[in-house]
């Protein structure tokens, strides 16, 4: 079946949005027909055809595979090869339930329509048809699967794009239409508030971003092309309260308590009748004497009698929406990677709580997320998988055989790291990053991580000095040397480790001796050069910019 599509190249990967602005990933070419399985049919020792330059696979139908190849009559003439040869011995019947299943197409009807066109009985197996027969019957088939020539553009550079609102919260699972030269495309970010990962030049000049729920413009890409990574703020944080009956009798007592000049923990704890531990507890006060004038401290026990509004939902226009605080961001994913382990609900990025005030007056209370402050503690969370089976299940056999290879020459191998968490990733990197200079207030939060960077004295302002010292211990507890010049690390969703891509290896004693590539060929290690190779055999590419680290990419 010829593919109604454009299609987009650089190298070997390929971008497609169809008429309706859904993203498919293609490795090749320009025009395309379906197979049963055309992924048999290219695996390595089974390449039946020979004549494509790649596959297809629309995202949103994971077993909807295609062949893509460079003219209609290359792809109608192995058609009619892959007839002969594959489904020769077979009946008309018998090839058309493997060519057409019936969970995607009316078979009974389309075994009539060509068994009709050539001639003879639906039972008659295809290597008895005459040559006229034959032809008639490829030719209905062609009739019945279509064809559109495709268009090749090239891709140019892939940025990474993230929207946020005002407050600097991800604006998460929302629609973004695309705007450009070409056809608009709608896409939605994930939990982090990125976009699949965007190739401006699809769009032609002038790329455009638009919230779709609110209709606003967010932002263009300038330069299309030339950065690899874009942040959007949008002008406003929206969000809507109800309102509540203002002369009452009823009091109840209040969910968060507001601190006032000269309260400490104790006096607060008191007034509540809730301990100090129950109190520090709740609002994660590592030091119970550092609380601050306007900090919100909710009562432990109590529950909120307003609603909760994430900040990442938008909803009227921006100047009928108060303000608040702030709580929370793609690499392109291997194949079965690794489950993580259930991740716990992130905290509203505000907390909405409706309560009355000592004069029993109603008010709507807007407080960031409470979280813990950063420091070593979080070195023991989000833990990953450090033995083989965190790779995805494509690269598991290569580093598998490769580590085989290794250790039947004699070589040392000792794994120090496989699958890492996205959560556990976004803490090593902004620890590191805070420990190079980055301001603490300035890092943008993660879904699921409550962590509080920033340290805030009893003035209630970041304090550098702390939120310094405590990224350093972090680092320490991740293995990282924050000032070495030669230390990488991975941005939260870019590193290989996040999809199970990616090993770290410390390797010795191997100079000298004699290794296995991946052909069977000997290697003598004359080198670390010649590991480099050797596991490139493999598929297992070092990476030179971070010690000791491999990935199916070399990323």
């Amino acid at each position: 079946m010829f593919v109604r599509a454009t299609y987009y190249r650089e190298k070997k990967t390929v971008h497609y949005f169809d008429e309706n602005g859904e993203e498919t990933l293609y490795i090749g070419g320009s025009f395309a027909w379906r197979t049963n399985n055309p992924g048999n049919l290219a695996k390595p020792g089974k390449r039946i055809v020979s004549t494509y330059i790649g596959l297809a696979q629309r995202t949103s139908k994971k077993n909807s595979l295609f062949m893509i190849f460079p003219d209609r009559a290359t792809g109608d003439a192995e058609r009619i090869r892959l007839l002969k040869e594959v489904y020769g011995g077979s009946s008309i019947a018998a090839m058309m339930e493997r060519y057409a299943p019936r969970e995607e197409n009316d078979t009974d009807a389309y075994i009539a329509s060509v068994s009709t066109a050539a001639g003879v009985d639906k039972e008659t197996r295809l290597d008895a048809l005459t040559d006229d027969q034959f032809k008639k019957l490829a030719g209905a088939m062609a009739k019945k699967e279509g064809w559109i020539p495709g268009k090749i553009v090239p891709l140019g550079k892939p940025s990474t794009v993230e929207l946020r609102d005002k407050l600097r919260q991800p604006l998460a699972t929302q629609s973004v239409e695309l705007k450009g030269a070409r056809t608009p495309v709608t896409l939605k970010t994930d939990a982090g508030g990125a976009l699949p990962t965007v190739y401006p030049k699809l769009f032609g000049d002038g790329l455009s971003l638009y919230l779709d729920q609110v209709g606003d413009k967010i932002g263009e890409l300038v330069d299309a092309g030339k950065a690899s990574a874009y942040t959007f703020i949008a002008p406003y944080f929206a969000m809507k309260s109800n309102t509540d009956v203002h002369e009452t009798k009823d009091k109840t007592a209040p969910l968060v308590h507001i601190v006032k000049q000269g309260e400490t923990l104790g006096t607060i704890a008191g007034k509540y009748g809730v301990s100090i531990d129950a109190l520090a507890g709740a609002n994660h006060i590592a030091d119970r004497n550092r609380i601050f004038q306007r900090q919100h401290l909710r009562i432990p026990g109590k529950s909120a009698a307003g609603g909760q509004a994430p900040a990442s939902t938008p909803a009227a226009k921006p100047a009928a929406t108060p303000a608040a605080k702030p709580a929370a961001r793609p690499s392109p994913t291997a194949a079965a990677a690794p489950v993580p382990a259930p991740r716990r609900a992130p905290a509203a990025a505000v907390q909405v709580d409706r309560q009355r005030t000592d004069k029993n007056h109603p008010i709507t209370v807007l407080s960031s997320a409470v979280k813990e402050a950063s420091g070593p503690a979080w070195c023991k969370r989000f833990m990953g998988n450090n033995t083989l089976s965190g790779l995805n299940a494509d690269f598991r056999p290569k580093a598998a055989s490769f580590i085989a290879a290794l250790k039947a020459g004699g070589a040392s191998v000792r794994i120090s790291a496989v699958y890492r968490p996205i959560e556990r990733s976004y803490l090593m990197y902004w620890a590191f990053m805070i420990c190079r200079g980055t301001d603490p207030a300035d890092v943008p939060s993660w879904p699921g991580v409550d962590i509080d960077w920033t340290h805030r004295g009893a003035d209630g302002k970041p304090d550098a000095a702390k939120a310094k010292e405590a990224a350093e211990q972090m680092c320490k507890g991740y293995g990282i040397r924050p000032h070495a010049k030669s230390q990488k690390v991975g941005r939260p969703k870019r590193s290989r480790h996040n999809f199970g891509g990616a090993l770290d290896m410390h390797l010795g004693g191997y100079v000298g001796k004699i290794f296995k590539d991946a052909d069977g060929n000997d290697v003598t290690a004359k080198g670390f050069s010649s590991l480099v190779a050797l596991g490139a055999s493999y598929g297992v590419i070092y990476f030179p910019q971070e010690n000791m680290h491999w990935s199916d990419t070399g990323h």
